[in-house]
């Protein structure tokens, strides 16, 4: 997906999404859950704490 298509997800810009990316923004809790529920995955998934996606 591009980061304009997950921004939208986010409710988000492009650029605010790239923000997040590249480190120069944090990742708020809300958003962590818009993104797990989206892509049906566990938040110790997407943050590497587990290589177990549910």
């Amino acid at each position: 997906m591009s980061q304009a298509e997950v921004g939208k997800v986010l409710q988000k810009s492009q650029q605010g999404y790239s923000h997040i990316e590249n480190g120069r923004a944090e990742l708020k809790i809300d958003d962590l859950i818009l993104l797990c529920k989206f892509y049906h995955l566990s938040a110790d998934y997407l943050i590497g704490l587990t290589d177990k996606e549910k």
